[in-house]
């Protein structure tokens, strides 16, 4: 009698083994940690593999490309940015009180993520992923909300009305400059740089600096009117 042998089994195409279970949020997780050490340009996808402790097949079975998986990245901490954002909106306070907070959460958002603005950049607006139009909307809401702080201090007599969109710009560069450029900032401060209270000092130079800009003008302090011009 002969006996046949026994069919090798052969495993489907589906959801690669991994050394544990792991989804689609430790992913995520993994490229964040991955961002606070590199700009997306510069990391890999087995890099992102390695820090999971997955096989990179797992990062395509559920992304794609790494690009994919940097997009979902930027969502998810633009949604952090937007969450603190708006939780601002139901706060009392002055326009000048409103815009340090505004910026507080911001030097928050880069500290965590120093890479954010590369990703933003290189992962949405270089991008034709469908995943980026979320991202874009969330930005958009943040520069609305902007928009009506710049009008209520207009309203108040604290600032001008100035082009929020420059305002944006230029209230995220300072805050990113601030961690992407650690190196430049501990020459010039020495120890004084890594003191927490670093932080709170150079939020308030650029709340008075972007106040000043923006025409803002002490409480009570009319503005200095024009000297007449001397008789000859």
């Amino acid at each position: 009698m002969v006996v046949s042998a026994k069919p090798k089994s052969v495993r489907g195409q589906g959801r690669p083994t991994t050394r544990g279970s792991v989804g689609k949020d430790a992913l995520i997780a993994a490229a964040r940690e991955a961002l606070k050490r590199k700009p997306p340009g510069e990391i890999t996808l087995h890099e992102i593999a390695q820090i999971a402790g997955v096989d990179p097949a797992l990062i395509r079975y559920y992304f794609g490309q790494v690009s994919d998986l940097f997009t979902e990245a930027a969502t998810e901490i633009t949604r952090e940015l937007r969450g603190r954002l708006a939780a601002l909106i139901a706060e009392k306070g002055t326009a000048q009180e409103k815009l340090k907070r505004r910026i507080l959460i911001y030097l928050g958002i880069f500290q965590e993520n120093p890479n954010y603005h590369r990703l933003i950049i290189e992962s949405v607006h270089l991008s034709d992923n469908p995943g980026r139009e979320p991202v874009l909307r969330l930005l958009r809401q943040s520069l609305e909300e902007l928009e009506d702080l710049v009008r209520e201090g207009s309203q108040s007599g604290e600032l001008k009305e100035v082009d929020a969109r420059f305002l944006q710009l230029a209230i995220a560069a300072m805050c990113e400059f601030f961690f992407s450029a650690r190196p430049i900032f501990e020459g010039i401060f020495g120890a004084e740089a890594n003191d927490p209270k670093f932080v709170e000092s150079y939020s308030r130079f650029i709340t008075t600096l972007v106040s000043e800009s923006a025409g803002q003008r002490p409480a009570g302090k009319p503005r200095r009117k024009a000297a007449p011009p001397k008789k000859r």
